[in-house]
């Protein structure tokens, strides 16, 4: 019964900050997000942040230009994904025993 509510509490939290996001002209999606894993930090967090202008949040929404990786990053993040990848079997196996 506890857990029940204290997970509509964090839910409330992350529809709170969803609220005051877009009052303040930000992401409601990303505070959303925000106040329902940080619960009533994200409120506060979302609280103290300024309200962005026009243009400030026109330069949010504008897209980016993409760029091709190079080999050498293209090589770096496959490298890091089988480390990873292998921490996380290593950590499974030891669990597992």
């Amino acid at each position: 019964m506890t857990i029940g509510i204290a997970m509509l509490l964090w839910l409330a939290c992350g529809i709170a900050a969803a609220v005051f996001a877009g009052q303040k002209r930000r992401s409601q999606a990303g505070w959303f997000m925000g106040g329902l894993l940080l619960g009533p930090i994200g409120i506060l967090m979302i609280l103290a942040s300024k309200t962005l202008t026009e243009e400030e949040r026109a330069a949010c929404d504008a897209p980016t230009p993409y760029r091709e990786a190079t080999s050498g990053e293209r090589l770096a993040n496959t490298i890091v994904l089988i480390v990873v990848a292998v921490a996380v079997a290593v950590v499974a196996l030891i669990t597992l025993r």
